[in-house]
């Protein structure tokens, strides 16, 4: 069921409190999201699975408004990282925070469509480095400016447009808001705001839709004074939230999906939407549907207490055991 209303709730998982593990067919009922989600997500070689986790739950909680099209994961990382000052293009950060600050402070959203043209037209290298090729004009048009030389001011007037001319030969995304508007926001903006300026300017007219958060979206930060609730309440509140037919962001182990020996890598912290749940007769355990942001490959599925056939275009079901093993937080909108 889509909800008309928000409550985001967080909570952390890591000590064992109540009893919760499905026994039975019927603590494990059916039921499969991917209808509503769209195309799985291709995070790229960048670290922002939490944006795109988070652009799942947001455009699955609005999917009448946004008519069923799915909301820009780029857009939700940039702004997050502009909301803490951070540097634009930071790796890593929260789903909750980032989502938090989205519908916090913005009166529309920008669309999937925006970036699927950034990440798959123009130059033909991976994300990272067409992100930085963003740093690399501004840094460029500051240098020609600040040059203690005419010399020095001619050496990076020649290496902007070099780079300018070689985006406009590919047809960057970034010219369609036309050149004047390009040169304005390299002239008025900072190297960590040009970024989300551009975003913005790129995500006007179709590319975006205008969003009313109403008034009465509440937080709930469900830490019980810090202490972690327990992997059993939490996956209580996991199928809670199933059953209500919502998805849920989980935190969790990403080496879980490749190493059978280093399940519980430190530096694997990773985040996807659990968006299914099925009961497997021959395990006698529920699995969970794990929506990935790696795309629709499977190539990373390397731990054989994954099943062969266990993914599906991107999307991997998971038994619980594993589950309950590798998560540390699921995030998800309440009633």
């Amino acid at each position: 069921m889509l909800k008309s209303f928000l409550t985001l709730t967080i909570l952390f998982s890591g000590i064992t409190a109540v009893a919760n593990e499905a026994d039975d067919v019927g603590d494990c009922t059916y039921m499969d999201q991917r209808w509503a989600l769209g195309p799985v997500r291709d995070q790229g070689d960048i670290g922002w699975c939490y944006a795109n986790t988070a652009a799942d739950l947001m455009g699955h909680e609005y999917y009448k408004e946004l008519n069923g099209q799915q909301v820009s994961a780029i857009d939700i990382a940039l702004n997050f990282n502009q909301s803490l000052r951070r540097d634009a293009f930071t790796e890593g950060g929260s789903g909750y925070l980032a989502l938090n600050f989205y519908l916090a402070t913005q009166d529309h959203v920008c669309l999937q469509t925006v970036e699927n043209q950034f990440m798959h037209e123009g130059l033909r290298i991976p994300l990272k480095e067409k992100l930085d090729t963003i740093n690399e004009l501004k840094d460029l048009y500051d240098l020609q400016h600040n040059a203690a030389t005419a010399a020095a001011a001619n050496a990076a007037w020649s290496g902007f447009f070099s780079v300018w001319e070689n985006l406009k030969k590919h047809k960057s995304i970034i010219f369609s808001m036309g050149e004047q508007k390009l040169m304005q926001l390299l002239a008025n903006s900072s190297r960590k705001d040009l970024p989300k300026n551009i975003a913005n300017a790129l995500c006007v007219g179709h590319n975006s839709r205008p969003l009313k958060i109403k008034s009465d979206l509440k937080f709930w930060y469900a830490e019980y004074g810090g202490k972690w609730l327990g992997e059993d309440i939490a996956m209580f509140k996991l199928n809670q939230q199933l059953d209500r037919g919502n998805i849920v962001a989980l935190a969790y182990y990403g080496s879980i999906l490749q190493s059978p020996t280093q399940e519980l890598d430190p530096k694997s912290m990773h985040m996807s939407s659990i968006v299914g749940r099925q009961w497997r007769s021959d395990t006698h355990q529920c699995e969970y549907l794990i929506r990935n942001s790696w795309g629709s490959g499977c190539y990373y599925k390397d731990n054989p207490k994954l099943r062969k056939d266990a993914c599906e275009k991107g999307n991997i079901w998971m038994p619980e055991a594993l589950i309950r093993k590798s998560m540390t937080a699921i995030s998800y909108f309440d009633d």
